[in-house]
């Protein structure tokens, strides 16, 4: 993936900056999204939430409440 791109993207569910760690785009909230030939895939669906958070709706809610 091209850095140029990365300065770009922002995580579609919390709008903070990415950046890379291996084949994943990673979230300073540690939401991780993967990379698949060279392409991020950055849709919710997708996203890799962290501990203790099953949802992204249950993630947003404890964002929301910090």
């Amino acid at each position: 993936m091209d850095d140029a791109l990365l300065d770009l993207v922002v995580c579609p569910i919390t709008h903070k900056k990415l950046h890379r760690e291996g084949d994943f785009l990673v979230t300073p909230d540690n939401v991780k999204y993967p990379i698949k030939e060279d392409l991020p895939v950055l849709l919710p669906s997708a996203a890799i939430l962290p501990p203790p958070y099953q949802s992204v709706e249950a993630f947003k809610a404890a964002m929301a409440a910090k």
